[in-house]
């Protein structure tokens, strides 16, 4: 089997060719902003900030449902590190956040039925379709928001309501381009689950005696 340029076996980028949203993400210990793309993967688009709850991680169960019923192919997550490209505790944060979405996502022992927010519609069962999710670097994707919201005359006394959502189209729309810039999927990729739906089975091993 050959393995692709991030490191995950081509037969398991199941979709990476499919007409089908991309989602991106930009975790912080407060909120969380999300956003979708087109099917064609062109444009991001913001869909709203989430309330970050570590203890219930009930922010991850409500976007891992509407990553399922959005239909997404791929998900990126961005990976925040200092200006010299050291990992920081938000690095860390990102990671261990993608790792619950992934596993929330792509493990057959994941339970989505927990409340949801009606805003967010019906949730979504999980089916045999993985979901894989990349991290990508986004250093400066907040910064790049507050300019972006100053250049369409908002006002900075109202960034905070959407600086989540607006990094979070940065991060989104940096990976778009970087995908058909690059023709292939950009960032570091996070493992599946090893009882991933879809996942081929290991081989029995043979008695060396026959």
């Amino acid at each position: 089997m050959t393995e692709s340029s991030m490191g995950l076996p081509e037969v398991h980028i199941l979709r990476a060719n499919v007409r089908a949203p991309r989602a991106g993400v930009d975790v912080g210990q407060a909120r969380v902003g999300v956003a979708f793309s087109d099917p064609d993967g062109l444009l991001a688009s913001p869909w709203k900030t989430l309330k970050r709850n570590a203890s219930s991680n009930q922010d991850v169960r409500l976007l891992a449902r509407e990553l399922k019923a959005r239909n997404v192919c791929r998900v990126y997550v961005g990976l925040p590190r200092s200006l010299k490209g050291n990992d920081t505790a938000s690095t860390e944060m990102a990671w261990e956040y993608a790792d619950i979405l992934n596993n929330l996502l792509n493990s057959p022992s994941s339970d989505l039925a927990a409340p949801h927010d009606p805003q967010a519609g019906s949730p979504t069962p999980a089916s045999d379709v993985v979901i894989p999710v990349f991290m990508i670097d986004e250093r400066l994707s907040t910064v790049s928001a507050h300019k972006t919201l100053r250049e369409n005359g908002i006002d900075s006394r109202k960034h905070r309501a959407i600086i989540d959502q607006a990094a979070a189209v940065n991060i989104l729309q940096q990976a778009l381009e970087m995908e058909s810039a690059q023709q292939r999927i950009p960032g570091d990729f996070v493992p599946f689950p090893e009882s991933a739906p879809g996942l081929p089975e290991a081989p029995e091993a043979k008695d060396p005696s026959l």
